[in-house]
């Protein structure tokens, strides 16, 4: 007996909804097959059409790139750290030089899931039975951080708190958790902290710092 064939078809793959940085983002850009990232800067967003500051050489004029080059564009967000896949249409040369660039593609980056920063910043934590403490991180990222407090303080995981970052450009307060708590030689202890669900806006400056000085960092060659 003949079996009729199904006239079901495979359901379409499933493709990730194209995402584009907005007017006034800084972004990362790289040339495809050139080992370099500069900062740049969202001029223009037009549906898929981009127009970025062109990138400069070190004293020196702009980078002005042949129309059709592929160039990936980066910047974090609240979904993650986003690459879109575009395409150079035209580089043009005037009072401040500029990419166009058309948008084909765009997804969460595997190369850099999470941002983490190597920085000693001032941050004051508030615990209740023990008071204001003041800390200088080791590190942070938009999810938490870990610092160095000059005295031991017997702090459990799990233990709740309140915080004082002092960012270049003012405090970032929140509420956090103690994940981690290891007493230091000779004297002191390191803490990871685990904050709650901050404010976007607060999140968001927080990310654009972490973002912002990697990028600087990676150009002058440092990590």
């Amino acid at each position: 007996m003949l079996r009729r064939r199904s006239s079901m078809t495979a359901p379409p793959p499933h493709e990730e909804p194209l995402r584009v940085p907005i007017e006034g983002t800084i972004v990362a850009l790289e040339l495809v097959d050139v080992d370099r990232v500069w900062r740049s800067r969202v001029e223009v967003q037009q549906g898929r059409e981009l127009v970025v500051i062109a990138p400069t050489r070190p004293m020196g004029p702009p980078i002005l790139p042949e129309p059709g080059r592929g160039v990936v564009v980066g910047w974090p967000s609240a979904w993650g750290y986003l690459e879109a896949q575009a395409r150079l249409t035209r580089a043009d040369a005037g009072d401040i030089a500029t990419w166009v660039l058309d948008v084909e593609r765009s997804a969460l980056s595997q190369r850099r899931a999470a941002f983490r920063l190597d920085a000693r910043l001032a941050l004051t934590i508030t615990v209740d039975r023990v008071g204001e403490v003041p800390a200088t991180t080791r590190n942070l990222s938009e999810g938490g951080l870990a610092c160095e407090l000059p005295l031991r303080h017997e702090l459990d995981a799990g233990t709740p708190l309140g915080f004082a970052l002092q960012l270049p450009d003012g405090r970032l307060v929140g509420q956090g958790m103690v994940i981690r708590a290891v007493r230091m030689v000779p004297d002191g202890t390191e803490l990871g902290i685990a904050f709650d669900e901050l404010d976007p806006a607060e999140a968001e400056r927080l990310r654009q710092y972490v973002f912002e000085e990697q990028l600087a960092r990676r150009a002058s060659g440092l990590r």
